[in-house]
């Protein structure tokens, strides 16, 4: 009866709360899902390079914050191989800002809130400097993510 209660009021146990308070993962056995508990720190990628505005696109990396006096201005990904060089490349501004302790879910909501389709991760959100950047997330990670809990291959 007391657990019937407590699953009526809150989701996690108070042993599963401390744990995500502390930014531990918690898997979908501890009564958690295991995305859920992800914080965006614990999934983002740091194969990224910043790029000064009107600078070339990137090359050998999935992502280039493009920025100007220090500050972010657009994305950049990386050409299609077939692209020619030449073409100018232009940044796009489909993107949202959050910190790295933020929880996975919460970050995915902000980001289709804003129809968004990167997750800079900066360690000062009241910041919009490149040098603050400290990984990006793509759909394509959210998805690896979760086929990986699914075990989808």
């Amino acid at each position: 009866m007391a657990y019937a209660v407590r699953k009526t009021l809150m989701e996690e146990s108070i042993y599963s709360m401390k744990l995500i308070a502390r930014g531990h993962n918690v898997p979908e056995g501890f009564q958690r899902p295991f995305v859920a508990a992800q914080r965006v720190g614990d999934v983002m990628m740091k194969n990224f390079v910043v790029i000064p505005a009107g600078g070339p696109a990137p090359t050998g990396q999935s992502m280039g914050i493009v920025e100007a006096n220090g500050v972010i201005v657009g994305l950049m990904k990386q050409p299609p191989a077939a692209a020619n060089a030449a073409t100018a490349v232009m940044p796009t501004h489909d993107y949202v800002i959050v910190g790295d302790h933020a929880p996975l879910l919460k970050a995915l909501l902000t980001m289709a809130e804003a129809e968004a389709a990167v997750m800079l991760v900066s360690t000062n959100l009241e910041s919009r400097k490149a040098e603050n950047i400290v990984g990006v997330v793509t759909l394509a990670t959210v998805a690896q993510l979760l086929k990986q809990a699914e075990g989808i291959s």
